[in-house]
């Protein structure tokens, strides 16, 4: 498929719902419906946390605030999420700055279906003097002694990092609060699913004592976090401070696709499939062409043998496509974004209906493109 034909694809989506103040979005799809958030700020400052379904016809519902704390973080790297639940809820995460300065925590609510519902707060970071809590990944599961609303966060409130995970029933009752790895890296997203195998894969970036900041992969596959996470892949990356990139996971069927940044021996963006649901993955592709590389990925399993990564580079968001067979599509770009923080992380999200892709532009607010099934296969 060449360039421009998969940019006139692309071109015939509904209009993005969010405005030119938004910014930050964040796309899920689960249990038949599709749910785009995003972040607003107004010229007078004004802070809003926002999200929108998408109808089966097509168009998106009245955007929905969920809030406009004075205390909402705008952070381009940690940014909110609305999950759609099995039971007709929504789940939301969001962060509020505390009093002391840099200082912030999350923030979880559920709603319960139905027109007026209000946000019922689940879970607020305890207030600090000091760090945050943040990065969070959302995932209901519904198997055995796993089942609930998962909620993996990074915990920076002491001299280490903590990768830690919620669990709440879904009415948003609390079930437990476990450290699946007490020293990591303090400020990368991680990234959880289930499989098919009935596991939790929890990807995220690692921490050693010699600064080594390898992409990690933890497991949970009885009732507990395996308390030894694997290396796919070790790049050996051997940086002094957080470089803000974190992985992404997603799966179809048995499926697993699993992308992540490095900068050892270069800036590079990597991906690897896993037809047997995480027991073994192919050799690491690279997709990136080598020039001004920022990473920032993004992935969607759209097929039981296809997965579309996103990702930053040379100015555009950048989309390929990778297959079991090791058939990797030319690199397409979508649109041209700031080189800057100012355009936070590309997402994506496989829907039956096709591949949709939303991210952040200088003038326009968010923007969404969606790309029928049947032209990715």
């Amino acid at each position: 498929m060449t360039r421009r034909s998969l940019l006139a694809l692309f071109a015939n989506t509904a209009v993005s719902p969010g405005g030119p103040s938004s910014r930050f979005p964040s796309l899920r799809y689960a249990h038949g419906r599709l749910a785009l958030s995003w972040l607003s700020q107004q010229p007078d400052g004004a802070r809003s946390f926002v999200c929108s379904l998408r109808e089966p016809n097509g168009d998106w519902t009245p955007p929905l605030t969920i809030t406009n704390s004075p205390r909402l973080m705008i952070n381009w790297a940690d940014f909110p999420t609305v999950l759609p639940l099995s039971n007709g809820s929504l789940v939301a995460h969001w962060l509020e700055r505390d009093s002391a300065p840099g200082a912030y925590g999350i923030r979880i609510a559920f709603r319960s279906p139905g027109a007026n519902q209000e946000w019922r707060t689940s879970y607020s970071s305890p207030p600090s003097d000091q760090g945050y809590e943040g990065f969070v990944s959302l995932l209901e599961n519904r198997t055995g002694a796993r089942a609930g609303v998962w909620a993996s966060y990074l915990d920076h409130r002491s001299p280490k990092t903590a990768l830690r995970a919620l669990r709440f029933s879904p009415d948003g009752s609390r079930l437990e609060n476990t450290t699946v790895d007490p020293d990591v890296c303090s400020c990368c997203q991680t990234s959880l699913i289930d499989t098919d195998r009935n596991e939790l894969l929890l990807a995220y970036r690692g921490h050693t004592s010699s600064e080594i900041r390898d992409i990690l992969l933890a497991t949970h596959s009885g009732r507990s976090w395996n308390p030894q996470p694997r290396s796919v892949f070790p790049d050996h990356w051997r940086i002094n401070a957080c470089p803000v990139n974190g992985p992404a996971l997603d799966r179809h069927g048995s499926l697993i696709a699993f992308a992540w940044y490095t900068a050892e021996p270069n800036p590079r963006v990597l991906a690897t499939l896993s037809a047997d649901s995480g027991r073994t993955f192919s050799k690491p592709v690279r997709l990136d062409t080598g020039a001004h590389t920022l990473g920032r990925v993004a992935v969607a399993a759209v097929s039981p043998t296809t997965a579309a990564i996103a990702f930053l580079e040379q100015g555009s968001v950048r989309l390929r496509y990778l297959s079991l067979d090791g058939t990797l599509s030319p690199a397409q770009d979508l649109d041209s974004v700031s080189t800057s923080r100012s355009s936070g992380f590309p997402r994506l999200a496989a829907t039956p209906d096709g591949l949709f892709a939303a991210w952040t532009t200088s003038t326009q607010g968010i923007q969404i493109r969606s790309l029928p099934v049947s032209k990715l296969l």
